[in-house]
């Protein structure tokens, strides 16, 4: 599963790519990728959801960082 928003800046929605052109937006089940509902079991509840939820295309749509406001940033390399 790949975590993602996209949207204007402050104004991202949480989405889960299906490829480079689509995704599908898991806003009505989660507020946003964070560090809290990721803890609070985000993946689970969209995994279950993600048939039923809208396809988008991305477009020329702005994709932010996937997870708002992280507190670490790892690199492996």
């Amino acid at each position: 599963m790949k975590i993602g928003r996209i949207g204007p800046v402050g104004h991202e929605k949480p989405v889960v790519f299906r490829d480079t052109n689509t995704a599908v937006d898991v806003s009505s089940v989660i507020s946003d990728w964070s560090r809290d509902t990721l803890s609070a079991g985000a993946v689970d509840a969209v995994s279950a959801a993600l048939d039923s939820l809208p396809v988008i295309e991305v477009g020329n749509q702005r994709i932010g960082s996937p997870v708002a406001r992280p507190t670490k940033i790892l690199c492996i390399g």
